[in-house]
């Protein structure tokens, strides 16, 4: 049942993700930035801290629906922004530090090993 709860509100987010994604990029001027994913990352991590701060008022299934499968799908951001929020907030600034620049510049130097490896297989 758990799995089904988190798969229902991924599809949810994603579909969510896409659609204020695609309207955000109609509406908003076009900028150096990806301000339409820079916007759906504020609004996940926005969210996932309203609801990780109720986190005892919400049951378990609600948590799962929203914060795993609603949010995780909506922006991975907001994962990241409260991992690196429970490290600070634990006094772990080494752990914090290489969990947030290995995270960020990591993944996208990871990104660019990647789109390489693939442009040499086609």
């Amino acid at each position: 049942m758990n799995a089904v709860l988190v798969w229902i509100g991924g599809m949810i987010g994603a579909i969510a993700r896409y659609s204020v994604q695609t309207y955000l990029k109609r509406i908003l001027p076009e900028s150096t930035i990806p301000l339409s994913i820079l916007i759906i990352n504020l609004a996940g991590s926005f969210g996932l801290g309203m609801c990780i701060s109720a986190g005892n008022e919400l049951n378990l299934s609600w948590q799962l629906f929203s914060m795993t499968g609603f949010l995780g799908a909506f922006t991975t951001f907001s994962t990241f922004s409260s991992e690196s929020l429970f490290l600070l907030g634990k006094q772990q600034y080494m752990k914090a530090f290489l969990y947030i620049t290995g995270s960020i510049i990591g993944c996208i130097f990871v990104f660019f090993i990647g789109n390489i490896v693939a442009m040499s297989l086609l």
